[in-house]
């Protein structure tokens, strides 16, 4: 009985949960609809955004009361480049504008004070190869990685940062 008295203490009461999945899973399927526009838009074979990964405490359902923070890990099928960060993250405000303003066009006026939601602001960070979308209800961590940046068993330490997203010119001199 202690034990279970101790665990609803630190861990998120549903409402607070919810909200952290709500907006969790509203970025993971905007993310998948860019990613199905890109691949329709492309010329290329494949897809340059592969999937979406939860990571941390709330992949291992470890959030504790309190915690606004998340991350997610966007796995693409080439090295991550500023280009294609810039393109994901352009994209990603419009969409997240586009799901609010559907949500508050089809409300009536008695849900309306509900369903307005403050908008998502999407900042995008070069050095951590990834961008940051930060609501009312949580700040996501977005990080973009490729299985291609995994270093080689006869590959120098003294290597380039795998972190940092190539600049076109170095993916052209490749």
């Amino acid at each position: 009985k202690h034990v279970m008295d101790k665990h609803k203490s630190i861990f998120p009461d549903d409402k607070e949960l919810n909200k952290i999945l709500k907006t969790v899973d509203k970025v993971e399927r905007s993310l998948k609809t860019i990613s199905d526009k890109f691949f329709e838009d492309g010329e290329a074979s494949e897809r340059e955004v592969t999937g979406v990964a939860r990571v941390g405490d709330l992949a291992k359902s470890l959030l504790l009361k309190g915690d606004k923070n998340v991350h997610l890990v966007v796995m693409c099928s080439k090295k991550p480049t500023e280009k294609l960060l810039e393109n994901l993250t352009q994209s990603l405000k419009k969409q997240l504008e586009e799901t609010v303003e559907v949500k508050t066009e089809n409300c009536d006026d008695a849900n309306n004070q509900q369903s307005t939601e403050k908008k998502c602001e999407v900042t995008s960070e070069v050095k951590i190869s990834g961008f940051f979308v930060k609501t009312e209800s949580c700040d996501i961590k977005v990080t973009l990685t490729s299985t291609l940046l995994r270093r080689n068993d006869g590959e120098e330490e003294g290597g380039e940062d795998p972190a940092k997203p190539e600049t076109e010119d170095e993916n052209n001199t490749e």
